[in-house]
């Protein structure tokens, strides 16, 4: 029965990637499965050894690398119709360097990568797809780079909401997925006389803080928000305290937005990139 359903899901996918022979595939969809996982689910942990792909017929996923600080950082987002998998490190044969999370309930169907790659072997349509998939992969990491390396945060942010429109809907842009390379730091201008800060981030409307930073330093005047947590659209509220010897001497707020155009303050707040510098 299992076969069968294997075969009736992956038909219509054959079909689309226009193969018509199936006459040298039996190696390949022999060892195909069915999975479906829960939102929150990992098809593959960093540093685990695997060489699965995964066809996704429903649902989201994410690819994202964790830096030795536990920071998460997205390189990619796959949807219905996309294959998904470690591919560098089943080729070499070393560790996945990312995880794969779902981010909604998934339907797929899972196949060795050495499968894949056998049957390109024996069939020239599938060494087709096996190239496009290359092709595809190496394009999007080219594109995907050239805006790392060209673009600020906001218009990172911008190339997103263009190229894949769905995924505000889809992650609830906020504060954790979509917006995880707008890292913004914060910043303000040393108090006279301070020994110590407490910053406190909300969004305005809302009441309750986003971000809490305290220090006893008083040459330490900014501090990293948590990737992802600011976004494009709301204002937000930077209240800032002064201590001098433990007790609060001064309290400031200021409104502002990730927006350079649409930065709003009662204390001079200057934009620079995704920086927000008081002065």
């Amino acid at each position: 029965m299992a076969a069968l359903d294997i075969e009736d899901r992956i038909s219509p996918w054959l079909r689309r990637w226009s193969i018509t022979d199936r006459s040298q595939l039996d190696g390949w969809l022999a060892n195909m499965a069915l999975r479906t996982c829960d939102t929150d689910e990992f098809l593959v942990q960093a540093g685990a050894h695997s060489d699965t792909l995964y066809l996704l017929e429903t649902g989201l996923v994410r690819l994202f690398y964790t830096t030795p600080d536990g920071r998460e950082r997205n390189k990619a987002f796959y949807r219905s119709g996309d294959i998904t998998g470690p591919v560098s490190a089943a080729i070499t044969g070393s560790a996945a360097p990312f995880s794969i999370q779902c981010l909604e309930p998934c339907a797929m169907i899972s196949f060795r990568f050495s499968d894949l790659r056998a049957a390109t072997q024996e069939s020239p349509q599938i060494a087709n797809l096996y190239n496009n998939l290359l092709a595809e992969a190496f394009i999007r990491n080219e594109q995907r780079e050239a805006v790392l390396l060209t673009c600020n945060a906001e218009q990172r942010y911008q190339w997103l909401l263009q190229h894949e429109p769905d995924l505000p809907e889809r992650v609830v842009v906020e504060e954790r997925f979509v917006g995880a390379s707008l890292a913004p730091t914060v910043t303000w201008s040393a108090v006279t006389g301070a020994t110590g800060y407490d910053a406190n981030i909300s969004r305005e409307g809302l009441g309750s803080g986003l971000y809490e930073f305290s220090t006893d330093d008083a040459a330490e005047t900014s501090c990293d928000v948590t990737p992802g947590l600011l976004v494009d659209g709301p204002v937000y509220l930077l209240t800032l305290s002064a201590r001098t010897d433990g007790l609060k001497t001064s309290q400031r707020t200021t409104r502002f937005s990730t927006a350079t155009t649409s930065v709003r303050s009662r204390k001079n707040c200057v934009p620079m990139g995704n920086r927000f510098t008081r002065k």
